[in-house]
């Protein structure tokens, strides 16, 4: 997992500031409310030693009007000794991730003096809140930018003279600064900026980070054309497990080559030891960072980009691939000439043959690789996956593309994946109304089914059905 700094410093004020507001009502709420209380008990005290007002009614009303704000107050006061407790618990696990990098789950559960239940249901909890990700990951990682969703999730941004829209893993201005004047005092053993790498590969400024590596702009050094080089940095300890699925992405993609899926042009291994892989340097934005400034997409959008994306994913169901980490971050929306935009997929690195994925892994924090929101059924449970595997996953980013939002969303990860378990998907037209393109109900409905025999047996069979979907006015011309 990883804890992005600039996520959890206004979480941290807000649960103080929350706090500070519960104590200081709850304490004097409490004192008030006791004294009734007891004024209460005594009264009843007195009762029994022939109470001279002979009326314990009244010794009733006040036990019960001090009981009850009792209760509340009290309450109060402990959810804000909880909240500050919490908010404490948050920065030694900070402490932690920071003096000892890589760390695992279990170390950080006997440092801290908790069990590690106990310290994944407070991951669980940063994860709510948005400062902690990568649940699938069993080591702490500190961050001190805006993370992505995964270790191996690096998006490939291209230069934006627009300025639209928040590039999600791309360092913000003072961030990229610190972390470049980093590297240029660093040894030449850890500089990334102006290194050669495979003799070939100069390597530029720093475009997108994240816990396990970096992804830097480059230049050929004899065609002189830019790319993207992808790497993982050698100051982390990376487990043997992360570099297998650094390999793993750059053979798969390089084996599918679809330009619905972002190019990968070379990957070795440099004489230092550093792993890279040379992409294209892609311009435009992810479809997540389009859906945040937008909401959602027109009905031709959602059905273009749908079908770019079905026929790439096609093309790695025909080598065997199955990607298992679909999702709006991991969906490039790229431009070309004339103006024209392609949906590409990103970030092969859970990408997994489909003989080997009997089983979808669950790691050690027992958390099943993927992102609930997007992920199948079967997935979550971590039973066997299979290319229909991805069909639910890319219904679900149809899904949003087309309403705006998710299939389920809740406000723990738990309720996610109770609601991902046991509940259908709300008809899209019950978001859209009358906007509901005709025929979407019935492939979303189809797409999203919680048994995988009950889905579109194949993507081109999904794209098929997409392709016969026609937008509210279409259907009004045809009409």
């Amino acid at each position: 997992m990883r804890i992005s700094l600039e996520r959890f410093h206004p979480v941290r004020r807000s649960l103080r500031r929350r706090a500070l507001w519960l104590i200081g009502l709850g304490v004097p709420g409490v004192v008030f409310a006791s004294f009734w209380v007891l004024l209460a008990v005594l009264m009843f005290i007195w009762g029994a030693q022939d109470n001279p007002w002979e009326d314990r009614a009244v010794a009733t009303i006040l036990f019960v009007f001090g009981l009850l704000p009792l209760s509340i107050t009290g309450f109060m006061l402990w959810r804000g000794l909880a909240n500050w407790a919490r908010a404490g618990h948050y920065e030694r696990l900070i402490a932690i991730a920071e003096q000892n990098p890589g760390s695992s789950v279990v170390t950080a559960a006997r440092i801290l003096g908790m069990p590690a239940k106990r310290v994944t249901s407070l991951a669980l909890q940063g994860a709510t809140h948005g400062f902690i990700t990568d649940m699938d990951q069993g080591e702490l990682w500190l961050v001190g930018h805006e993370a992505p969703d995964s270790d191996e999730d690096l998006s490939i941004p291209g230069e934006d003279s627009s300025g639209i829209g928040p590039r999600k893993h791309v360092l913000g201005s003072d961030v990229l600064a610190q972390h470049q004047a980093q590297e240029q005092g660093a040894n030449a053993g850890g500089s990334m900026v102006g290194a050669l790498l495979g003799g070939t590969y100069r390597m530029g400024q720093l475009i997108g980070a994240g816990a396990m590596g970096d992804v830097y702009s480059a230049t050929h050094l004899r065609t002189g054309r830019r790319y993207a080089v992808k790497t993982i940095r050698r100051d982390l300890r990376v487990s043997e497990d992360a570099q297998r699925r650094f390999e793993r992405e750059a053979l798969a993609v390089n084996r599918i080559g679809h330009p619905g899926i972002v190019a990968v042009h070379d990957f070795d291994r440099a004489a230092d030891g550093t792993l890279f892989m040379v992409m294209d340097h892609l311009e435009g934005e992810t479809l997540e960072a389009r859906l945040q400034r937008v909401g959602k997409l027109s009905w031709e959008e959602t059905q273009r980009f749908a079908l770019d994306l079905a026929s790439a994913l096609s093309a790695a169901h025909e080598e065997r691939l199955i990607h298992r980490d679909l999702k709006p971050a991991n969906v490039f929306i790229r431009r070309e000439a004339e103006g024209l935009e392609r949906a590409v997929i990103l970030d092969f690195g859970l990408a997994k043959p489909i003989d080997d994925a009997v089983t979808s892994r669950i790691t050690a924090t027992g958390a099943a690789v993927g992102t609930p929101m997007y992920m199948s059924p079967e997935q979550a449970r971590g039973e066997a996956v299979d290319q229909r595997s991805d069909i639910y996953g890319l219904c679900a980013v149809i899904y949003e593309m087309a309403t705006g939002a998710p299939p389920f969303m809740d406000q723990t990860l738990a309720s996610v994946y109770a609601r991902l378990l046991t509940e259908p998907a709300a008809p899209a037209s019950s978001l859209l109304g009358s906007e509901c393109p005709t025929g979407l109900d019935d492939v979303l409905a189809r797409g999203l089914a919680k048994q995988p025999a009950d889905r579109f047996a194949s993507v081109h069979e999904l794209a098929a059905a997409l392709g016969a979907v026609r937008g509210a006015d279409s259907a009004l011309r045809t009409a």
